[in-house]
This record gives structure tokens, C-alpha cells and sequence, in this order.
């Protein structure tokens, strides 16, 4: 037998309302730490209390370096939606183009002093294939003789070159879809003007 559908509003009896939310916090550790284990993603989780109390998960062991990763992302998302925002009404010039792509992936670095500048990664039309790129980076970085901090490092940079990638290739599919779109709506107007 199933329970009801509970309806979503703030629970008035006080004492109710804190056992819900025991009963309910734990829950979302629980299910939190199932995701971390079951897929293999690194997980954190705040939760203040209406007293304000912190309970926190990490499935990783520095929530720190989460909310560092975290950080970045959301500020390189950022910074990449207001490119596209900023080139979709024209207001971007393609000469400051590259010196955004550098503010927004300032410089790669390992461990080791090899640096990897955003404009050697950014610029795919004109550097090839993205994978011969890459492998020609991991070349460098020689995998095998890097420790956990390091091989970490080198995933950060992997990652900020992907979403590069990603971001390229959405902006080509974009323009690709752009063009179909007027191509149709000026097939549209000639039919109609000879109708």
C-alpha cells in the first residue's frame, strides 16, 4: 500500500515539522552518498537548519575543493552565457574576442611549470583537430609519473578545454540553425510574394 501525496507547504506544528525534517535530511545524505558510490561523481551537500545549524555531506574529502570547482564552473558558465548574450545583439568585437577567451580560462597550469594558454586551445578552427590537440598536451604532461594533486590539475585543465569544445560546438550549431531558419523564412517569402 502507497502513501499519499503530500502536499507541498510549510509544516505549522512546530514538532512536526522538525521530525519531518530529521527524517527528511537523512534521507537526502543517504540517497547523496548512493549517487557519490553508485555513479561515481563527487557529491557535496549543505542543508542549514531554520535554527541555523550546518549539516554537510562530501563524498570526496576536501568539500573545500568541491565549492573551489564549483566556484569556477559557475563563474566560467557565467562568463560564457554572457558572450553568447553580448555576440547575439552584436556587441562583441572579434578583436576582443580572444582577450575574453583569455579572462574567462585565464592559463592552464600543471604542477610541473608547463602552461597551456587558452588561445592555443580556443582557436579550433585554425589548430586542427580538438583530439590531436589534446593528445599533444597530454604528450607533455607524461601521466605516468604524476601524483593524485597533479593528475587532479591536469583533469581541471581537460575540463576547461572540453567546455570550450562544448561551447564552440553549441555557438556552430546555433549558426548552423540560424542560417536554416532564415534560408526557410526567405523560401517562405518568395512563395508567397509569387502567390
Amino acid at each position: 500500500m502507497g502513501r499519499g501525496k503530500v502536499q507541498l507547504k510549510r509544516i505549522e506544528d512546530k514538532i512536526s515539522r522538525q521530525v519531518t525534517f530529521s527524517k527528511r535530511k537523512g534521507g537526502l545524505m543517504k540517497k547523496a552518498n548512493e549517487l557519490a558510490v553508485l555513479c561515481d561523481v563527487e557529491v557535496a551537500l549543505l542543508i542549514f537548519s531554520d535554527r541555523g545549524r550546518l549539516y554537510e555531506f562530501c563524498s570526496t574529502e576536501s568539500l573545500e575543493e568541491i565549492l573551489e570547482r564549483y566556484r569556477i564552473h559557475a563563474e566560467e558558465e557565467a562568463a560564457v552565457r554572457k558572450r553568447a548574450e553580448q555576440e547575439k545583439h552584436g556587441v562583441v568585437d572579434h578583436k576582443d574576442k580572444q582577450s575574453q577567451e583569455l579572462q574567462l580560462f585565464p592559463k592552464l597550469r600543471s604542477n610541473h611549470g608547463i602552461e597551456m594558454n587558452l588561445a592555443e586551445c580556443t582557436d579550433l578552427q585554425t589548430s586542427g583537430n580538438p583530439l590531436q590537440m589534446i593528445q599533444r598536451h597530454l604528450d607533455t604532461q607524461n601521466i605516468e609519473l604524476k601524483n593524485m594533486t597533479e593528475l587532479t590539475q591536469l583533469e581541471k585543465e581537460m575540463d576547461a578545454i572540453l567546455r570550450q569544445i562544448r561551447f564552440r560546438k553549441t555557438q556552430l550549431m546555433m549558426d548552423a540553425a540560424k542560417a536554416v531558419h532564415e534560408e526557410t523564412l526567405l523560401s517562405l517569402a518568395s512563395t508567397s510574394s509569387s502567390v
